[in-house]
């Protein structure tokens, strides 16, 4: 495994995968995107009325690499173990 790669828990594989570390620029692009107006007043929206209390502007800095989805620090845990 190189250093850019780690092992984290990937909620849609539902297992322990390799993750790759996100570049400062894939970073910056996600935190322009989930900082602006419109996402935030969505998050709002589709919080309140779902009751969500999760932060969907939190930025994800790893991307699994067998499905390529973005790593929530949040997740820590399999499915159904907390």
């Amino acid at each position: 495994m190189s250093k850019d790669e780690t092992l984290l828990h990937c909620g849609n594989c539902n297992q322990k995968t390799a993750h790759r570390r996100l570049s400062a620029s894939e970073v910056e692009a996600q935190q322009r995107v989930k900082n602006s107006t419109k996402s935030r007043i969505l998050n709002i929206v589709f919080g309140v009325l779902l009751g969500s209390s999760k932060s969907e502007s939190q930025v994800s800095y790893f991307r699994c690499k067998v499905c390529n989805a973005e790593h929530d620090s949040n997740e820590s845990l399999p499915h159904g173990w907390g």
